[in-house]
């Protein structure tokens, strides 16, 4: 072999290698400069649920401004604020126990008149027994023919004791049978403190606690034909003619009822209810008074608890504008925070609860994710992968209004690695 075919299979057998190996470090190349990113894998860094109670201390504070004895509470919550825990006479409040056992037994719908019933020498003869001894009654009209409904206003309106015995008797067939099952039904219900002896209150040893007193105020507003029929100031019943409520809150902004109550000399009480706007929503506030001085007094001093319950209010901030929630690390092993893109204000009454439930966006920041925000993106930068406020996942706020919910997103730009760390990290870029 001549020394210049030598040479020439020399050059041959070297340039083979180099253009292998620029060929394969082109390909290589071509290949890391195109390859798509790892998934990035965002991670909380508080705990995912959470709750927050609204302050009670202003409703304490309220009700403990009051004169003795006073609770307040609201419909929707089963907390009850009360200035003393021990029982008071609690008069006609005894209706309320007496009409919601005995539509227990035998109910009546709202909007309905119920079975009839006809007035006999009987009632009139309870109706004689209610005015010895100094209660409140109404005439009745023997043989006129009542609805069950009638017979109800005429307890709860008027506050007719009779009415009440009346009633009792025409469901249990008569007053131990009616007292056995109103037992029963406060046992059920958890009044523990109501103890009653009679279907109207007239004895005083119907008793119970303001706290009992709120619970059972809330039950009555509960039952539909009762909530009816305690917002009504007048009624007009056949063969009586007009009757009129004992409560004088009645057409005041927002009054719904209850019921009255009044023993001599012990004093006048009430429960009563009113009806609140707050923001997108409608509350019922409850308060109860006893032992008052005169009807006056009673009102006057209800009147006042339910303002002190529905101007109890606060307004809170729940997750602050850029607070920190979670975070993720980039390619480069920066890490990057994950923030609330805003904070979210509620107005909220004493007893509100509001839960917090944080959840990240499964593959929010997947390769396809972030190629698919690159391309819909009018100012993509090169060297950018994902913009600062990129959306990761949402807090929800749940609460008595509803939920609201709050963007968590990412607090600055996510860069895109380089050339150079593409061709340097293929154990990251290709998962090997």
């Amino acid at each position: 072999m001549s020394p210049r075919r030598r040479r020439r299979l020399t050059i041959t057998l070297i340039s083979t290698p180099v253009v292998l190996l620029l060929v394969a470090l082109g390909v290589y190349t071509a290949t890391a400069a195109s390859a798509p990113l790892p998934n990035l894998q965002p991670v909380l860094t508080v705990e995912p649920t959470s709750e927050i109670l609204a302050d009670v201390t202003a409703a304490q504070a309220a009700v403990d401004a009051q004169a003795l004895p006073t609770a307040v509470g609201w419909l929707h919550d089963d907390t009850v604020w009360t200035n003393i825990d021990q029982p008071q006479k609690i008069a006609s409040l005894t209706k309320l126990v007496t009409v919601l056992t005995g539509l227990e037994a035998a109910p009546v719908a709202a909007g309905e008149d119920g079975p009839d019933y006809t007035l006999t020498s009987a009632d009139e003869t309870l109706l004689v027994e209610t005015w010895a001894d100094n209660g409140s009654g109404v005439t009745v009209p023997v043989g006129q023919t009542l609805t069950t409904r009638q017979l109800l206003q005429l307890i709860l309106i008027p506050s007719a004791n009779n009415y009440a015995d009346s009633y009792a008797r025409m469901v249990f067939g008569d007053e131990d049978a009616f007292l056995a099952a109103a037992r029963d039904w406060l046992a059920r219900h958890g009044l523990d403190s109501v103890h009653i002896v009679d279907p109207s209150g007239m004895s005083d040893d119907n008793v119970a606690t303001p706290r009992d007193l709120e619970r059972l105020t809330r039950l009555a507003l509960e039952e539909p034909i009762v909530a009816e029929i305690v917002a009504e100031a007048s009624a007009e019943i056949p063969g009586i003619g007009l009757v009129e409520t004992t409560n004088r809150l009645l057409g005041e902004p927002g009054i719904i009822g209850v019921k009255t109550g009044t023993t001599f000399p012990d004093g006048y009480s009430l429960s009563a209810a009113q009806l609140v706007a707050l923001d997108d929503r409608e509350l019922t506030a409850i308060a109860v008074t006893n032992g008052r001085t005169n009807g006056d007094d009673r009102s006057g001093n209800t009147r006042e608890a339910l303002a002190a319950l529905t101007t109890a209010r606060e307004t809170i901030t729940i997750g602050e504008a850029n607070e920190r929630v979670g975070s993720v690390t980039t390619w480069l092993g920066e890490t990057v925070p994950l923030i609330l893109a805003e904070p979210a204000e509620l107005t909220l009454v004493p007893g509100d609860r509001v839960s917090r439930s944080l959840e990240l966006t499964p593959g929010s920041l997947s390769a396809d994710a972030l190629a698919e925000r690159r391309e819909t993106a009018s100012d993509s930068d090169a060297a950018t992968a994902a913009a600062a406020g990129t959306p990761v996942g949402t807090s929800t706020i749940s609460g008595p209004a509803g939920d609201l919910t709050q963007p968590i997103v990412t607090a600055s730009a996510l860069n895109e690695p380089d050339l150079w760390w593409r061709l340097t990290n293929p154990a990251l870029l290709f998962g090997w």
